[in-house]
């Protein structure tokens, strides 16, 4: 009998205890409120406004590394480790990095047509023609790589690929560092990375070369964290020759086995500055007016059960204290109510909108989700039909969210930071030669409401229009 291979538990360990009790917490890195599984109290996780660091331990003991060499050896036909082996445990930190990246391509699509008449299954070269059609396409896609932050070595991997989804971590502290490693400097700031990443991307980009035009490849909202991983270093001669073996602290595989003509001096490069970075809290996750637990279910805005007092986890100049919810008629479905950031513009930005948008709207509204959706073309779609459904709905406040109301899991930031990259996105599609304009959105204020839909086929399908539509499996 088959079974289902289980999916490997992403997340990571928080090296702080439970302001109740006292107990350890884990939780996914996305994680940011939660149940303390031994006291049952509700904590917060409270984030740095610079980037964490994080440490990967590793899971090979000193006497399993000269088993893996030594059966790496062998399999490569060379004599094993001898008793004078010294290895040099190491972190090596790395810069993780999440955004979105945008792309434009240009390319010809040809065709061949044949006519029914003239085809022969023997011969389709007869009166062929062919059509040969520009075709644009854009596309918002999510990005995340790891790159070398410290100095760079030939001895060590440039990038540890996609393993910080899945290989448990635990804050970078003192106390956590294991014995005998050392820990590599890191060389090269979040400032700098963030320029390197941008032109990386930029030229990998431009390595398809468009049929007309210029393609486009950029990169937005970058988030950040260090994660310092585990090698062991093993210096060891072989037929004469100087081989540094890299081993795997995770995995106990060999990474690299480089041949040098003598051992390198280590003379690290120091940073000008030391760099810092933030470090996660853990708080007590209550009402501050009443003290009562607030929900612990994943959300940026929360109210009281007990006293209606509303709680914001990220806080905006912009945005308005009063959550409204869309009217509608009774419908005798079973409905959830989604919820969405709606970004009121001034008059002139508002016009240039509905032009842009083709006149699919009459408001001064753009309107993002406020839940997370991993399709960016989706989001889009969705952004410009609830837009355009929004002037039409009526609306009333609420002081409650039902068991019906879905979390709002994006905050108010990052609403923002997408609606200008929506923006663009549709710009895009209108002229292939618009730049991108950092300030160009300029919203009055920013207010949460919610919208009820319903589930039909494959679709959420608003009840109050029935017009707006999504992917059931964007949220499924």
């Amino acid at each position: 009998m088959l079974t289902a291979k289980p999916k490997p538990k992403r997340g990571f360990f928080i090296g702080v205890t439970c302001p109740g009790c006292g107990g350890t917490l884990e939780l996914a890195e996305n994680f940011f409120v939660l149940t303390c599984r031994y006291c049952g109290s509700a904590l917060r996780i409270t984030k740095p406004d610079i980037p964490p660091a994080y440490l990967i331990q590793s899971k090979v003991s000193g006497a399993e590394v000269r088993f893996h060499l030594d059966r790496y050896l062998k399999e490569n036909s060379f004599p094993l480790s001898g008793s004078g082996l010294e290895i040099r445990p190491v972190y090596y930190p790395y810069w993780k990095v999440s955004a979105m990246v945008l792309k434009l391509r240009n390319r010809i699509e040809e065709r061949e047509l044949i006519p029914d008449e003239t085809y022969d299954s023997y011969n389709t070269d007869m009166n062929n023609s062919k059509i040969r059609q520009r075709k644009t396409e854009i596309a918002l896609t999510p990005f995340m790589t790891t790159f070398a932050a410290g100095q760079p070595r030939d001895d060590i991997p440039y990038s540890i690929g996609m393993r910080t989804e899945y290989i448990k971590m635990i804050p970078f502290a003192q106390e956590n560092i294991e014995e005998n490693f050392e820990c590599l400097p890191v060389i090269k700031s979040w400032d700098d990375m963030q320029s390197n990443l941008t032109r990386n991307v930029d030229t990998v980009g431009k390595i398809t070369q468009a049929d007309f035009g210029k393609n486009k490849t950029e990169l937005f909202n970058p988030n950040g964290s260090l994660v310092y991983f585990p090698y062991y270093m093993a210096d060891i001669s072989i037929g004469g020759k100087l081989h540094r073996i890299i081993i795997d602290g995770i995995t106990g595989r060999v990474a690299i086995d480089n041949i040098l003509t003598e051992i390198p001096e280590e003379s690290p490069i120091v940073p000008k500055t030391p760099f810092e970075f933030g470090k996660l809290g853990v708080e007590l996750h209550r009402c501050t007016n009443c003290g009562f637990d607030l929900p612990t279910k994943q959300s940026y805005i929360y109210i009281c059960h007990n006293c209606r007092q509303l709680t914001l986890l990220e806080k905006h100049t912009l945005l308005q204290k009063s959550i409204l919810s869309a009217n509608m008629t009774d419908s005798g479905k079973s409905e959830q109510y989604f919820p969405f950031w709606a970004l009121k513009l001034p008059q002139g930005s508002g016009r240039k909108l509905q032009i842009l948008f083709g006149g699919i709207y009459q408001s001064d509204y753009l309107v993002i989700p406020a839940f997370r959706v991993a399709n960016f073309e989706a989001l889009h779609r969705l952004t410009k039909r609830i837009s355009a459904g929004f002037a039409k709905m009526k609306f009333s406040e609420i002081d409650e969210f039902g068991a019906n109301f879905m979390s709002v899991t994006l905050g108010p930031n990052e609403a923002l930071a997408l609606a200008q990259v929506v923006i663009y996105r549709e710009k895009l599609s209108k002229n292939t030669n618009a730049t991108y304009q950092k300030n160009e959105l300029s919203p009055m204020e920013l207010s949460l409401f919610f919208a009820p839909f319903h589930p039909d086929n494959y679709f959420y399908v608003d009840s109050v229009l029935n017009a707006v539509t999504f992917e059931k499996t964007l949220v499924d």
